[in-house]
C-alpha cells in the first residue's frame, strides 16, 4: 500500500510524458520559392540583354540562351524575401522533375550586371583628352542609384553617340577623375551626372542643352 502511494506521488511530480507535436519555429521552415517550369504562366522573368538593358517576359522559352544563367523571377504568389533580395533562376539546366533551380541574389548585384554589360559594349575612352570628352564620344560620371544619370545614358544611346559611363562609387579613381574634369572647366564641385562631351562639361542632365550641342556640330 505504501509502495503504491509512493509511486502515485512520483508520477504526479513528474507529470504527463506524452508525445507532443513540435510546432516549427520560423527558422525551421524553409522560405517558399517560386516554382519554375517550362509551362509556367504566372511568373515574370527579367534578364539583361547584350546591350545591358533589362528585358522581361512571361515565358521561359522567350529568354535567350545567352542570358539564361541568371534570370530574375517574380511570382504573384511568393514575395521577394526582402526589399534588398530577389529570386533568380538558372534556366540552363532543367531538373529531372521538370523544374529549374531557384535561389536568391542581392538586388544591387543583379542591377550591377546591367551596368557591367553596358560598359563592355561601349568603346573605351583611350584617346588623348577622352576624359574631357574632347572627341565625339561622351564621358558620363554618375552612380547606379542616380536617375538623371540613367536619363543621360538613354539620351546618348538614342542619339547614336558613343559614351563611356564611370560609376564614381564603384570604380577606383573615377571620383578623382571627375573632380579634375570639373576643375579644368572652372568648377570645384557639382551634382551628378557630370557629362564631358565635345570639349564642354555639363553638370546634371539637360537634354535640351545636349541636343543644342549635337546640332551645332555635324
Amino acid at each position: 500500500m505504501k509502495r503504491a502511494f509512493f509511486l502515485a506521488i512520483v508520477l504526479l511530480a513528474i507529470g504527463p510524458q506524452g508525445c507532443r507535436k513540435h510546432d516549427p519555429s520560423p527558422a525551421d521552415v524553409a522560405a517558399p520559392m517560386p516554382l519554375v517550369r517550362d509551362d509556367a504562366t504566372d511568373l515574370l522573368f527579367t534578364w539583361v540583354n547584350d546591350e545591358g538593358a533589362f528585358m522581361a517576359t512571361e515565358k521561359v522559352d522567350a529568354v535567350p540562351p545567352s542570358a539564361r544563367d541568371v534570370v530574375r523571377v517574380a511570382s504573384p504568389a511568393v514575395r521577394d524575401p526582402d526589399p534588398a533580395t530577389v529570386f533568380v533562376v538558372d534556366l540552363r539546366v532543367r531538373r529531372p522533375d521538370g523544374t529549374y533551380a531557384v535561389t536568391t541574389m542581392g538586388r544591387a548585384s543583379f542591377d550591377r550586371m546591367a551596368v557591367e554589360r553596358r560598359k563592355s559594349k561601349v568603346p573605351a575612352a583611350s584617346e588623348p583628352g577622352a576624359a574631357e570628352g574632347e572627341g565625339d564620344g561622351a564621358v558620363i560620371y554618375g552612380a547606379s542609384w542616380c536617375g538623371p544619370c540613367h536619363q543621360a545614358e538613354a539620351w546618348f544611346k538614342g542619339a547614336g553617340v558613343p559614351y563611356v559611363e564611370h560609376d564614381i562609387e564603384e570604380e577606383a579613381g573615377a571620383r578623382d577623375e571627375m573632380q579634375r574634369v570639373l576643375e579644368r572647366s572652372g568648377r570645384r564641385s557639382g551634382s551628378i551626372p557630370v557629362i564631358a562631351w565635345r570639349g564642354k562639361v555639363f553638370v546634371g542632365f539637360d537634354g535640351a542643352a545636349l541636343e543644342a550641342l549635337r546640332r551645332s556640330k555635324p
